[in-house]
Order: structure tokens, then sequence, then C-alpha cells
């Protein structure tokens, strides 16, 4: 995330109290060792944990989190229960990642996705209907409950000259956060292609096992979907 210059002054503030915290501590800890006071104690231990806080804070701005979303996660928990509703009948491994992730984004600036604009639909005149063709293969893989492979394969006639073309033309702006976050998801766990030659083992396993997850987890994922992938269809048909 991009620091700002409040950013760094405010990370540099509390650099610098964490500092005084320590130093006071260590100090005060040698007049101690001759001059042993309860008051004496108590400044020590306040002057150890003011040391403790405000490096930890420090570390946060460093890393670029927002304090205010950091600390507060009551906007969070409402946000995330609005977007889980798109993944009904997800498995609780899928939830747990989903919210780890969004959690994680959520405390930079207070937004559960981050998307680059991807308005390639809006600058190609070729883009519609390639994009038109994608989303038509992918709206019957979900009305033949066959899901992800089926659309793997239909997909495979339009020749992309790599997968990451392909993807480019799936994630762009016309679908929803939480679509673009399972269509990812499928893309990195797959690059769209779950063909095996049959010459390694290991490669096999592994292969057999996406396919497994593709159908109980992915695909099944995918068609909660169906009403706005119809939706997006029909708007770039007219």
């Amino acid at each position: 995330m991009k620091k700002t210059s409040k950013d760094l002054l405010i990370k540099w503030v509390f650099l610098i109290l964490s500092i005084i915290g320590l130093i006071s501590a260590s100090c005060l800890s040698m007049i101690m060792l001759v001059y042993f006071r309860i008051w004496l104690l108590v400044v020590t231990i306040l002057c150890i944990v003011a040391f403790i806080v405000f490096y930890k804070l420090a570390r946060l701005k460093y890393k670029g989190y927002s304090l205010k979303y950091y600390f507060s996660n009551k906007r969070y928990e409402k946000e995330i229960a609005e977007s889980l509703t798109k993944f009904i009948g997800a498995p609780e491994w899928f939830i747990s990642e989903f919210k780890r992730e969004t959690k994680r984004r959520y405390r930079f600036d207070g937004h559960l996705f981050s998307r680059d604009t991807n308005d390639i639909i809006y600058k190609d005149k070729k883009a519609k209907a390639i994009i038109l063709e994608l989303y038509q293969k992918l709206y019957n893989s979900i009305l033949s409950k066959q899901g992800f492979i089926e659309f793997f394969n239909e997909a495979e006639s339009m020749n992309f000259e790599s997968s990451w073309m392909m993807h480019n033309y799936m994630t762009n702006d016309l679908i929803s956060n939480e679509l673009d976050y399972l269509i990812n998801q499928v893309y990195l766990k797959t690059d769209y292609n779950i063909y095996d030659n049959g010459l390694s083992k290991t490669f096999t396993e592994k292969n057999n096992q996406i396919i497994k997850d593709l159908n109980e987890v992915y695909s099944p994922l995918l068609f909660n979907f169906k009403d706005e992938i119809e939706a997006i269809i029909n708007l770039l048909k007219s």
C-alpha cells in the first residue's frame, strides 16, 4: 500500500515514543539498583508498557495498516456477513481463508477487496464479443451442473495465447467482487487447465485432488452466481 507523508510522520512519532519509553525504563532500572522505591518500579513498568505499545503501533504503520481499521472490526463484520451470503455452501476452510484475506485487506484502508481497474471491455471492440462468449460458456456450465471442468474444456476452442490472457478477459469490471475472488482462486489453483498426460504419479494425484475440489467446492459455489452471470450476458447482448 502507498504510504503518505502523514503515515510516515505517525510512524516516526510512535517509533520515537517507543525509544523514549525504552530509554526511560532502562535508566529507571539502573536507579532502582541503588535507590529502590515502589513508585519507581511502577513508573518503570509503565515505561516498558509504553515501549511495547508504541513499538507495536510503529510496526503496524510501517506495514501500511490503518490503525482506524486495524482495531475496529464492527464495519468489517457487517460487510463480511453480506459478502458471505454469496458463498452459501462453502466449506469452513474456504470461509476461513476468505475471511483471513479480506480482513488483512480491510486493515489497510477499510475495503474488503482490492481490484485493479480492468476496463478492457470499454476500450477494445473485440473484447465485448470475447467476454460474452466466455461468460456464455460459464453460464452453460452452470445450467449443465458440470461447472468449471466443462468450462475449461469448452474454453479451449477459443485458442487464447495464454491462460493469463483468458483470465484478463474473465475478471473485468462487470462482475462482483465475490465472483472475481472465486474466479481468481480457481485460476491460481488450476491455471484453467486440468490436463494430465499421466507421466507423473505425483502430478496425477495432485491433479485429481484439484478436480475433486473443483467438483465439490468451487463449482457448487459458482452455481450461486447464476443470476449475476445471466444478467451480465443480457447486458453484453444489448
